[in-house]
């Protein structure tokens, strides 16, 4: 079946009399003129005209981006541009939006975005759309009553852009929904993912003649996650409700572990080729590498740590405590997936996982595994926290130890310090807890390096557009600390070449967002070094390897033939959750003895000479070569797989020799940081 005849069979139907939103209510719609062509014949013209000086500036494939986008509007479908990230999405979405309205084929659109990135949308409006600044109305940060009246406006016949955030669309969706609209975009639509949310809910009550949604990262955690965007753009394009796609997606994870057998892997092959079928007429996406539009090269390294003896008695004297002291034994069954979703906002101290997790839920012992990796200070109360901060080498307390207690505040400051010395880099810092930023600004200060920060705390668009401009354009502003959840969304931090991830995300694409505000158009000349901080034998290696198989999962979901590339090595098993308590060896990592067996001699010898003389390195792997090249099943790999996937022995055999010689500890204190 070729392509357009695909197209006809599963796009949607644009002849439809009256538009009505997907709750089935009618609406008014907005005033237009005869050139709208928000249904346009078949005969109509598929090439839209853009001045002569953008078309300059933009290139090849973002030239042909918006001339996908216009494609999909004479069509009357909903469209998903999928770039990977840093290849300016927002650059093609403006220049399209505004060639429409300078032909007056629009006059209505809502924009939403993160509440970060209006500064730089109200720009490229400008820059690139060309709009008048009186076109576009942001609305955020408005009393409900003023916000109400601002939205009335898309019910006046002239044209307009209304930019707002996602958590507008939460309080205002009633109001917004006033007219139908000729655009609807959503930036970064991974937000929507989840589908019992308001937010998904208020995209969905929408009702606009075209939609788009913008993000790298389509798939986040899971298939499921592809489900919520597509439902919002139509919910044709899958045919299936979000149960029956859960199965779905249940049956394409299971098939990509190295031991699915061949029955699951056929399965999985053929719902696999199903929904790559049903999404490839509305989404484009395009990889850098496809592109070559950034000349500077990624070199993506993990480095594996060993646990300072701090931390090695923390971390198995609290799974004895919680495992004794309970009468439990690690939780059992079920997959990691199903259970630990939220990991990521229980780190950082967002929303309520915590307290959905349980006093002995398996959220909440593997948050607290997490943070003892992180650093031994994450057991203390806010109160001894601040003290230890004013005194970081004094030991308050042994159970915590002193600031270097936690080895990867070490090999943080010894990366940063040879970036800066020896190729005058500068550095990003990623975590998901403000905790280890605050630690970490510390050494920063004591070694008289120059340092900015943005997380959750500074909430003004306008001053985290100041934050991000003054570390790219200050050549004496060497380092900028960030948290995963703010600093990892749509902003650009061009200026540095160096990324440091001080702990692995249970949703590898949130660590890709972090990586790629550097690696992306505009980065200066020099390659961009990644850090991935990991430690051996602990949680970290076992979500690191889950953020493997998933990656795998999503490439090849996203993968456009079978002639592009061929099949991606399937490197791990699923690990069911009870496997997530296991003590492994504290000072090796099977993980990276795995990768060597695959892909032998792939770290630079720069990459390496960085970080060999630091304290607590056992080894470092090339994350970068993952996916990218052809890759048999090796002698010995079997035998590795089988290693860390086998159920656990050793955490119950470990307590009862811990219990004859040490007294039991205290219930640790799991601790929230604040906000992101």
């Amino acid at each position: 079946m070729d392509d357009d005849l695909l197209e006809d069979l599963l796009s949607w139907k644009a002849e439809s009399a009256t538009p009505m939103n997907d709750s089935g209510k009618t609406l008014p719609t907005a005033p237009t003129n005869a050139l709208n062509s928000s249904s346009p014949s078949k005969e109509a013209e598929t090439y839209l005209s853009i001045p002569s000086d953008l078309r300059e500036e933009l290139f090849d494939y973002q030239r042909d981006g918006v001339q996908w986008l216009y494609k999909k509007h004479c069509k009357a479908r909903a469209c998903l541009l999928a770039d990977e990230m840093g290849l300016g999405k927002t650059v093609q979405v403006c220049t399209f939006l505004g060639a429409l309205y300078s032909q007056k084929q629009i006059k209505t659109t809502i924009i939403i975005v993160p509440p970060t990135l209006l500064p730089m949308w109200t720009n490229a409006l400008e820059q690139w759309g060309r709009l008048d600044a009186n076109m576009v109305e942001v609305v955020h940060n408005d009393t409900k009553g003023k916000r109400t009246s601002r939205w009335k406006k898309l019910t006046y016949g002239l044209p307009c852009v209304m930019l707002t955030t996602y958590g507008v669309l939460r309080q205002d969706a009633a109001n917004m929904n006033v007219v139908m609209v000729d655009y609807v975009v959503l930036d970064e639509a991974h937000l929507i993912k989840d589908a019992s949310t308001q937010t998904f809910k208020g995209a969905l009550a929408l009702s606009s003649r075209h939609k788009i949604a913008l993000t790298g990262t389509p798939f986040m955690n899971s298939f499921e996650d592809m489900w919520s965007i597509f439902k919002f753009l139509d919910g044709s394009i899958l045919n299936a409700s979000r149960s029956d796609f859960s199965a779905i997606s249940a049956v394409l994870l299971h098939g990509s572990g190295s031991d699915a057998g061949e029955q699951n892997r056929l399965r999985a092959e053929s719902e696999l080729t199903k929904l790559k079928a049903a999404i490839k007429p509305f989404m484009l996406r395009r990889e850098k590498v496809d592109v070559q539009s950034v000349s500077c090269v990624k070199h993506d390294s993990v480095v594996w740590l060993s646990l300072s003896e701090v931390q090695r008695k923390q971390y198995e004297l609290f799974l004895q405590s919680r495992f004794e002291e309970n009468r439990t034994s690690p939780p059992n069954g079920g997959e990691v997936d199903e259970d630990l979703s939220q990991m990521d906002e229980c780190v950082s101290g967002e929303g309520d996982a915590l307290t959905k997790g349980g006093e002995g839920g398996s959220l909440v012992l593997l948050t607290a595994l997490s943070q003892i990796c992180n650093h031994p200070w994450f057991s203390l109360t806010d109160a001894g926290f601040h003290a230890s901060l004013t005194n970081p080498f004094q030991v308050s307390c042994e159970e915590a130890g002193d600031i270097f207690a936690g080895p990867k505040l070490k090999i943080a400051l010894h990366i940063i310090t040879s970036c800066i010395n020896t190729s005058h880099r500068k550095c990003c810092v990623f975590s998901r807890t403000k905790r280890m930023l605050s630690m970490l600004a510390v050494l920063l200060e004591m070694s008289s390096i120059s340092f900015t920060r943005m997380d959750g705390d500074i909430t003004s668009p306008t001053e985290r557009t100041r934050v991000i401009r003054e570390f790219n354009e200050d050549p004496q502003l060497w380092v900028c600390l960030l948290t995963t959840q703010v600093g990892g969304l749509g902003v650009s931090f061009h200026g540095a070449s160096c990324v440091i991830l001080m702990d692995p995300s249970w949703n590898p694409s949130l660590d890709s967002q972090a990586v790629d505000r550097v690696h992306r158009i505009g980065q200066k000349n020099q390659d961009v070094l990644v850090f991935r901080l990991l430690t051996c034998g602990t949680v970290e290696e076992k979500v690191y390897r889950n953020q493997i198989l998933k990656s795998v999962a999503a490439k090849q979901s996203m993968q456009r033939s079978k002639e592009q590339l061929p099949e991606f090595h399937r490197y791990f098993t699923r690990i069911p959750l009870r496997n997530m308590f296991e003590v492994g060896e504290f000072d090796k990592s099977l993980t990276a003895a795995h990768l060597e067996l695959l892909h032998s001699n792939k770290v630079q010898s720069f990459v390496k000479d960085i970080v060999k003389d630091a304290p607590h390195v056992c080894a470092v792997s090339d994350h970068g070569c993952l996916m990218t090249e052809v890759t048999a099943t090796v002698e010995g790999e079997s035998e590795l797989t089988k290693e860390i996937s086998t159920p656990p022995k050793r955490v119950a055999k470990r307590s009862r020799s811990l219990s004859h010689t040490q007294s039991p500890t205290p219930r640790r204190r799991l601790q929230s940081p604040e906000g992101d």
